[in-house]
């Protein structure tokens, strides 16, 4: 990992980083596309996606806990990623068990996973000669099982979502559309920020940021999304809802965002790690969309 200064990279860096952000954004979006393909074509349901999304747990998670280290934690570092896995592989796994009419669902495979995390800790730490760093071994490794595994889990939940659903209309196309609006708030909040911003936001996490851009991308994101629901998929019957989908959703995104951040100033570090040229680490691509998830995932189930 790149170690730097905690602030938040120039509009110089980013202007001349965007070569390989869009070359990286062109990557993802196709891998990403594939899935979907398979998923919509041949499979009927979310396979791809879900097998990419437990893939992707395990990597961010351990970026994670490399900044855990940065900070003098001690995480359990492969109990860790190999539970983080499970507990986002539940979903599946749980609907997988609902087919073949088993009597237990994602959630009683979530808490059992859950359940073993803790207890695996606590048998790692008894492996060590010394007891001094319990407290923010157990902790941080079970910090991250939580905050990677059981809120991205989410994401396959809202992907397997099936309740109520418009017709033509399927859990992909909400994930979908879930996606679609966080990173284009994101992508909104950032260019007028750029062009606009003068008034930050909360500078102490994150000085790049101003009200301005908040503001830019939650419109910018919501009429997006309005558009997605207005001439693509016919997902929310009323302009309300969709309304506030886009404005709970964009604002829960940069919410999220704000985490990491918070995480990266306290390790030091610029980036979470330097697998995606110009992002940095996958948890740096993904952060918003993790801790936002469960919130999506909740106004999809009222709103629909």
């Amino acid at each position: 990992m790149i170690q730097a200064n905690p602030e938040m990279k120039s509009l110089k860096d980013k202007y001349k980083s965007l070569p390989s952000r869009i070359f990286t954004s062109v990557i993802v979006l196709s891998i990403l596309g594939v899935a979907i393909f398979l998923d919509i074509s041949i499979f009927s349901y979310p396979w791809s996606i879900s097998i990419l999304a437990i893939l992707i747990s395990g990597l961010v998670v351990r970026e994670l806990f490399m900044m855990a280290i940065e900070c003098h934690h001690s995480p359990f570092i492969k109990w860790g990623i190999i539970m983080t896995s499970l507990l986002v592989a539940c979903v599946p796994l749980g609907q997988i068990s609902q087919m073949k009419k088993l009597p237990f669902d994602a959630q009683d495979l979530q808490i059992m996973v859950l359940i073993i995390s803790a207890l695996g800790c606590f048998w790692w730490q008894g492996q060590k000669s010394t007891t001094d760093k319990i407290f923010e071994s157990v902790t941080t490794t079970l910090g991250g099982i939580l905050y990677i595994g059981l809120l991205g889990s989410s994401l396959l939940y809202i992907a397997w979502f099936n309740q109520s659903l418009p017709k033509n209309i399927t859990g992909i196309h909400l994930l979908g559309l879930t996606i679609i609006t966080i990173k284009m708030t994101d992508i909104g909040a950032f260019m007028v920020g750029s062009a606009i911003g003068k008034h930050k936001w909360i500078p102490k996490i994150s000085p790049g940021k101003s009200i301005e851009g908040l503001l830019g991308g939650m419109v910018i994101s919501t009429g997006i999304t309005w558009l997605i629901n207005q001439y693509v998929w016919s997902i929310f019957d009323a302009h309300w809802k969709t309304v506030l989908f886009g404005i709970v959703l964009s604002f829960s995104g940069q919410l999220a965002d704000l985490v990491e951040s918070m995480f990266k100033r306290a390790s030091k570090l610029k980036d979470s790690g330097n697998i995606l040229p110009g992002f940095g680490g996958i948890f740096d691509l993904t952060d918003s969309l993790i801790a936002a998830a469960p919130i999506s995932y909740f106004l999809l189930y009222i709103l629909l």
